[in-house]
């Protein structure tokens, strides 16, 4: 599938997450992140590298990833900054109270949320749903890279809109309205 710019849809390519942190060399010696991360992960530095702001630009916010099983983007990251994920945001009010949903996650409803955009995944690219192995967002998809698990910390595991806050589980009623 050819991925090409729409309105509201902002994301990037798994080549520009990855390789953009790993260019950065000029202040670590000789050798460089580049090498460095190249040596103890295997993966080899690609000619294609961009800057290190283009991959690190925090305004992306929760980004979404699905990947295989060897941890390879299925398709380029669903950014915080992209806002397809109106409709989908709308069916969660609509189906469990902005109120609610508040309370349970300590997050408002909002585009930038990753419940949402896992809900547009689900609904407008079931090929993709079907075949991920996981989806991950940067925190996650770097630790993969780097030692092959996929862990996520509770600071960011509470941006989901699928964490209780307060008792640090996982929401069941979210994986069961989402066939997780």
């Amino acid at each position: 599938m050819r991925w090409a710019p729409r309105s509201a849809h902002s994301s990037s390519g798994d080549l520009a997450i990855w390789s953009s942190p790993c260019d950065t060399g000029s202040d670590r010696g000789s050798e460089g992140l580049s090498a460095s991360v190249d040596r103890v992960t295997g993966v080899p530095a690609d000619a294609e590298r961009s800057s290190l702001l283009d991959g690190l630009n925090p305004a992306q916010g929760e980004a979404v990833i699905p990947v295989d099983e060897a941890g390879h983007a299925l398709r380029p990251a669903i950014l915080g900054m992209d806002t397809r994920t109106t409709a989908e945001n709308r069916w969660l009010v609509d189906t469990f109270g902005a109120d609610a949903l508040f309370a349970r996650t300590g997050m408002p409803v909002h585009t930038i949320n990753t419940l949402p955009k896992l809900l547009w995944l689900q609904r407008h690219e079931p090929a993709i749903w079907q075949t991920a192995h996981q989806f991950l967002l940067y925190e996650d998809f770097f630790l993969r890279r780097l030692g092959g698990a996929a862990v996520i910390s509770t600071c960011l595991a509470s941006r989901t809109q699928m964490m209780d806050p307060v008792s640090y589980t996982h929401l069941r009623a979210h994986e069961t309205v989402l066939d997780l």
